[in-house]
């Protein structure tokens, strides 16, 4: 076996283990949602995950063009730490007439969304609520459980159903990631890149030794 594959996955997971913890979240903002809202909706949720211990580098994309394939100017890539938020006005067919957001745990686990129309409805009947910080609540709850790799629920800000309390405290800053739920994101982070690192060593060792 050629020692160039071994030492390069090595180096790898050293830069991984050195690394601080951060994600990169694609932002879709399909249903037109006002910029300062969504922008705001940011803040809120990467304040959450940096309280957690987890730094979120946020990019707005412009929409998906069926058109373009995959020529789109923002793309997805091998990163672990690449997750992609959709806003979207459309109703999802098939699930929770009442969920304001959903992730697809499947797969890679990267896709989360979040169903604006119904986020509007419930701050208009609502004025002590708002959509920035409902919005970014969705938006940290939905990228958890990305994180988490599972649809399960728990305590604060994972709760399955928010009461009228919750979204109060939202606005507050007070609904957040337990201290357990915030070790266990950071635990499964690592573990995401640590894996996508392995696959990545175990590749180049790999081609390092076919014949020549």
């Amino acid at each position: 076996m050629n020692n160039n594959g071994w030492i390069f996955g090595l180096v790898l997971v050293a830069s991984a283990a050195a690394a601080p913890m951060q994600i990169t979240v694609q932002v879709f903002n399909n249903a037109n949602a006002p910029q300062l809202e969504v922008r705001q909706a940011e803040r809120e949720a990467g304040w959450m995950f940096q309280e957690a211990g987890i730094a979120v580098r946020w990019i707005e994309c412009p929409p998906y063009v069926r058109e373009r394939g995959g020529d789109q100017v923002c793309k997805e890539t091998s990163d672990p730490g690449l997750f992609v938020f959709l806003i979207n006005a459309a109703e999802p067919p098939e699930r929770s007439d009442t969920a304001l957001g959903f992730a697809l745990t499947q797969g890679l686990s990267n896709h989360a969304a979040a169903v604006y129309p119904r986020i509007v409805a419930l701050t208009a009947h609502n004025s002590g609520y708002q959509d920035s910080s409902l919005l970014g609540s969705v938006m940290a709850h939905e990228l958890a459980h990305l994180l988490f790799h599972s649809t399960r629920h728990g305590e604060g800000i994972m709760k399955p159903v928010w009461s009228h309390r919750d979204y109060q405290a939202m606005a507050q800053r007070r609904l957040t990631f337990s201290a357990a739920q915030a070790q266990t994101l950071r635990t499964m982070l690592t573990a995401r890149v640590a894996s996508a690192v392995k696959q990545t060593g175990e590749t180049a060792a790999t081609a390092n030794t076919r014949p020549e």
